[in-house]
């Protein structure tokens, strides 16, 4: 997933829910689609950089954790058993992008995410 910017950088003044598409390893293990990073469910994750750095940049391919603001469908959720929707978090205080995607879905793109749990079994 790919998140093309589309606002300033902004800081959560509260925590923000979200969605993933994420691979189920085994149990509370999920691995995100292209980086292959592997989340634990209910611990939080941060990127050790400054987010506002990439305020000039269109696209933030690669640069902190893409999720949706919106429940996904289409083009994400085809009939791989093994693809799951978990819903996380932004905590509050988190630095975040929100943008879209390739497939033209709205995105974030923040500096810490939270996998909460599994949404559904796609």
């Amino acid at each position: 997933m790919c998140c093309y910017r589309t606002s300033e950088c902004k800081t959560a003044t509260e925590d923000i829910t979200c969605f993933k598409v994420v691979l189920r390893g085994i149990p509370g293990h999920f691995t995100s689609l292209y980086r292959g990073f592997t989340y634990i469910e209910g611990e939080e994750y941060s990127k050790h950089h400054d987010m506002e750095q990439f305020k000039d940049s269109h696209s933030l391919k690669g640069e902190g954790f893409h999720s949706f603001i919106n429940y996904p469908i289409g083009y994400w959720c085809n009939s791989n058993p093994l693809r799951h929707i978990v819903i996380c978090t932004i905590p509050k205080g988190s630095k975040y992008y929100e943008g879209f995607d390739d497939s033209g879905d709205d995105c974030y793109c923040s500096d810490k995410i939270k996998i909460d749990k599994i949404c559904a079994p796609i």
